[in-house]
């Protein structure tokens, strides 16, 4: 994410690379929740990184868009 990062700064601010590292945020956070549905941890925290996830995927949409 951090390579996504730099490379979105270093190229004139190119809005598609911080869309995708948002994204690649989303899928991260979407695993999380997954982790922790599996483990059967508290299902609040669950539903938390779900929540983040999908921050994540709206705030990632809109720099593509």
């Amino acid at each position: 994410m951090v390579v996504l990062l730099v490379m979105g700064i270093t190229n004139d601010f190119d809005f598609f690379y911080l869309g995708l590292m948002f994204m690649v945020g989303a899928v991260g956070s979407v695993i999380d929740g997954v982790e922790r549905l599996y483990k059967n941890e508290k299902r609040k925290l669950s539903l938390l990184d779900f929540g983040l996830a999908a921050v994540y995927v709206i705030v990632g949409l809109t720099l593509y868009l």
